[in-house]
């Protein structure tokens, strides 16, 4: 098959990272695969290009900022859009992430060209505004399917939207290489509590941060890192001064292979508002490394067996989370137990068992 992916753009994310291991094993498999994004998004890709697939961009007027009710320069970027779209030759495009979904659904229509959509979160909480809801629900109607990352999304999906054509897809879990990468140098104590993903407000990193300074001293050999770049980064700075966690927390900022840090962590950290399918979550366990999370929609359920490799705590309990958190970092035996079964994920999320599901949702759309 001829497959054009599409995203906004491939900064640093972990949709991005997601479709950048999908096209590379879609390419794998023989399959000539384009990624495309927005000429102009200002962001460089933050991530290498994988061998063999190739890399396109819109046209610039594909991507230009009008107004919802300038109708004319609505239709002038749709038609760019869709020119773009249809050089690449594609017998199925996939989009990745809503509003993406929503214009390439827009511009393909009437072209015969089918869509994959797929949702990258969890749409019954990650908001958009009023009109963009209205959009995804008519222009999915015509996508030849939409992919979403849980069975509990599915389920909601097919209750609410019988009339989508639903199917759920986890994403793979690599294995880390085997050679693992040399220790951070901003690891500066013995043991390490880490946890990745964009500074943001859904990560509720405040959360992790007070839980971690209510274990008082207790911890001395312990370090807190949050891994990852974003709009909180301020926010989060002055409140480590606030609470005095200065010198046992590290915001190292983007980080380009997560198994360089996650493979030296001790324990992984999550406390996310809402998920589609935690990546940073997945592959720490992968490097055997037990995880603490709140039980949020949706993901976390999905991938850590409670008691078994890592501990879900209730959603939004900080005190909770705390204790969760507490109990682990003082049983050094507890965490190589669940270690050891946490490094089942890769077995239980195989890359050959998606991709080949993967495939089967294209071949379906092609016809």
């Amino acid at each position: 098959m001829r497959v054009t992916c599409f995203i906004g753009s491939l900064s640093c994310g972990g949709a991005q990272r997601s479709l950048l291991i999908l096209a590379e094993h879609l390419s794998r498999r023989g399959h000539e695969v384009t990624l495309m994004t927005h000429a102009n998004s200002g962001q460089p890709d933050f991530f290498p290009i994988p061998a063999g697939v190739s890399r396109a961009y819109t046209d610039p007027a594909a991507s230009v900022d009008c107004r919802w009710f300038d109708l004319p320069a609505q239709q002038k970027r749709r038609r760019a859009f869709r020119e773009s779209l249809v050089r690449t030759r594609p017998d199925v495009v996939l989009g990745f992430i809503t509003i993406s979904n929503i214009r390439i659904l827009q511009a393909l229509e009437g072209s015969g060209i089918p869509v994959v959509a797929c949702e990258r979160s969890d749409p019954r909480i990650c908001p958009i505004n009023w009109r963009w809801w209205f959009l995804q629900k008519k222009m999915y109607l015509k996508a030849a399917a939409v992919v979403v990352q849980s069975e509990e999304v599915l389920n909601w999906a097919r209750n609410k939207y019988p009339e989508w054509k639903t199917v759920a897809i986890p994403n793979p879990v690599l294995p880390p290489p085997e050679n693992k990468p040399p220790r951070p140098p901003f690891f500066r104590k013995e043991f390490n509590l880490v946890t990745l993903g964009r500074l943001a407000e859904e990560k509720r990193y405040d959360h992790l941060l007070r839980a971690y300074s209510n274990l008082g001293t207790e911890f001395p050999d312990w370090q807190l890192t949050i891994g990852g770049e974003g709009p909180e980064r301020n926010k989060l700075e002055n409140l480590i001064r606030e609470l005095n966690l200065t010198g046992r927390v590290e915001l190292p900022g983007a980080i380009r292979e997560p198994y360089a840090l996650l493979g030296h962590a001790d324990l992984f950290a999550m406390t996310s508002r809402f998920e589609g399918f935690p990546n940073a979550l997945a592959e720490a366990m992968a490097c055997g490394v037990p995880a603490v999370s709140y039980d949020c929609p949706s993901g976390p359920r999905q991938i850590i067996r409670h008691g078994i490799d890592g501990i879900l705590v209730k959603d939004g309990d900080i005190e909770e989370f705390g204790q969760a958190l507490a109990a682990l970092m003082r049983d050094t035996h507890r965490r190589e137990l669940y270690g050891a079964k946490a490094r089942e994920v890769v077995k239980r999320f195989r890359v050959d068992d998606v991709i080949d599901r993967w495939e089967r949702v294209l071949r379906e759309a092609r016809g």
